[in-house]
């Protein structure tokens, strides 16, 4: 008798719901989405990257010795590896952040635009106001 009330109060959650289940697989399908968006980001950053580098050395072996003399010890090197790899971080960056908010944003002013005009009006307006504000952030971060 109190097996069966047991299993009547406690049977609904030991059995997986099918709509958890379906959560779980999409949530882990959207994480290796993700995963494979960021590997082909850097794999791309970085054959992108390889031709500045290569160019980059190989100009400097052209160089003189005398430009190689007043060269301090690594700063070639170290000038070299920092600067091309901030291109890569701002490439990668672009890629994996920028572009995808601004297809979201796009999808949702289409979106707004096919269900209420009036209201995918009322959400451009506010893109001026939304352009204008990184710039006075980062001015006056600075």
């Amino acid at each position: 008798m109190v097996n069966n009330a047991a299993r009547r109060v406690l049977g609904p959650l030991l059995r997986p719901h099918r709509g958890s289940l379906a959560l779980a697989c999409g949530l882990a399908l959207l994480g290796l989405l993700e995963l494979a968006t960021r590997r082909m980001a850097e794999d791309t950053a970085e054959r992108v990257g390889a031709e500045p580098r290569s160019e980059i050395f190989s100009r400097a072996m052209t160089r003189s010795l005398r430009f190689h003399d007043r060269m301090r010890s690594g700063e070639l090197v170290s000038r070299l590896t920092t600067d091309v790899g901030r291109v890569l971080d701002a490439l990668v960056a672009v890629t994996t952040t920028l572009v995808p908010d601004l297809l979201l944003v796009a999808s949702i002013l289409a979106v707004l635009a096919t269900l209420d005009v009036e209201l995918a009006m009322v959400g451009l307006s506010v893109v001026p106001a939304l352009a204008w504000c990184p710039p006075r952030r980062t001015c006056s971060a600075r």
